[in-house]
């Protein structure tokens, strides 16, 4: 059931003593969601205990759901909705997400990384910072808003989406539904003093190289896919640092150019050349540089060599694929900006910066199509993202949550 709105007008130190209140509920049901694992793609059990307490807050649930065609993978989210008073009011969007990094190797870990283990103030494990503390505050600031929600000249919406690591398609999945917002906040990759309103392009590509096998002593008879291989990486590489030299800076971003190879898979022993070599690389960029212009010169660098070796050569955009993307300093950031200025005043400066990952901004969008005010605040501080030892500093949940709300409040006002 909805809970009873308050009787009182809803205030600022209201809000941030309710905040304060529901602190340590939270924290617990960030533990709940470190020990719940959704790494990548495999998100269903995750996506189940977020709807389950969306419900249990009283708020309205829909469940977009975004298919990918290439692959056949499915990208869920779950929206929570708390709808303001008034004729159309504007519209908020709070979003976070739960898919994860895999975990790699579980012994190079301290501790199990799906056990919440907490030392020293902070909470250790897989996706703790990265994001499963932005769902735990987007929750936190659910319960605090259904308090008296219909109180607000604004409706509210909580979008828990899956698909970030790999390139936003649970923020899409929302946006094809119509989920149309006028601002929104991505609960994701920032300390309390830090505010992100653009980020790099980036791709990823899948490449191969095949010919044929031939024994270790008769190598000098045949190209290795592998060294092909290895000569396209170098020359993305030699790519990257041409493109650094010529544009060598954006939006503060110095180096704006890189290039990753994830994994590289090739033969099945030493005794003999492999017949095939498979690549997958991110690539991110600034502008003028965009995925088409980076798939044309890998595909132009690729060709050449498959020409010189005889080696056949394919490649394929896989799931992250988007260009740069900026909305410096909109209405959103400055006034999140002031909000930390006024309840932070004693702390350093507040900055807003554009990243070299990359986030879901594009996907915010209003009725009329135009961009949102949109950036990324949030959940705090911690470490070790996509590594082992990942972990979230705990001292930071209420303060930046308080910070959050006052946001919404101020805006919806």
């Amino acid at each position: 059931m909805m809970k009873q709105s308050m009787d009182k007008r809803v205030t600022e130190s209201g809000l941030r003593e309710e905040v304060a209140k529901l602190g340590d509920k939270y924290v617990s049901v960030l533990q709940e969601l470190v020990c719940c694992p959704s790494a990548m793609h495999d998100v269903t059990n995750c996506i189940r205990l977020v709807k389950n307490k969306m419900v249990t807050l009283g708020l309205d649930v829909t469940q977009p759901v975004l298919r990918d065609d290439k692959t056949g993978i499915s990208f869920p989210a779950v929206v929570g909705s708390l709808r303001g008073a008034g004729v159309g009011p504007k519209t908020f969007v709070v979003n976070a997400h739960v898919d994860t990094a895999p975990v790699e190797d579980v012994s190079s870990w301290s501790s199990n990384p799906y056990k919440a283990v907490i030392a020293n103030g902070k909470m250790y494990g897989r996706g703790v910072l990265d994001d499963k503390a932005g769902i735990a505050m987007m929750l936190l600031l659910a319960d605090a808003f259904s308090h008296f929600h219909k109180r607000l000249p604004a409706t509210l919406l909580f979008e828990c989406v899956s698909g970030d690591e790999s390139g936003g398609h649970g923020s899409k999945a929302c946006l094809d539904a119509g989920k149309l917002c006028d601002a929104a906040l991505v609960i994701d990759g920032a300390d309390p003093l830090s505010i992100i309103d653009a980020h790099l392009g980036q791709v990823w590509l899948n490449l191969y190289f095949a010919g044929k096998a031939a024994a270790s002593c008769s190598a000098r008879r045949v190209h290795s896919p592998l060294l092909a291989a290895v000569s396209l990486l170098k020359g993305i590489e030699g790519q990257v640092e041409e493109w650094c030299c010529s544009n060598p800076s954006w939006e503060g971003i110095q180096k704006p150019y890189f290039v990753n190879a994830g994994r590289i898979h090739s033969g099945t022993w030493a005794g003999a050349t492999p017949e095939r070599c498979e690549m997958s690389v991110q690539i991110g960029f600034a502008p003028p540089v965009t995925v088409e212009s980076v798939c044309l010169k890998v595909n132009d660098m690729a060709d050449k060599i498959a020409a010189e070796t005889g080696l056949k050569f394919g490649c394929n955009v896989d799931l992250l694929c988007h260009d740069a993307f900026a909305s410096r300093d909109n209405n959103l950031v400055e006034m999140l900006k002031t909000v930390i200025r006024d309840l932070r005043g004693g702390e350093s400066p507040v900055v807003s910066h554009a990243v070299t990952g990359h986030c879901d901004l594009r996907y915010f969008r209003r009725n009329d199509g135009t961009p949102a005010d949109a950036c990324l605040y949030g959940p705090g501080g911690g470490g070790n993202p996509h590594a082992c030892d990942e972990f979230y500093e705990i001292s930071h949940f209420v303060p930046v949550a308080q910070n959050i709300a006052t946001t919404i409040l101020r805006w919806s006002s």
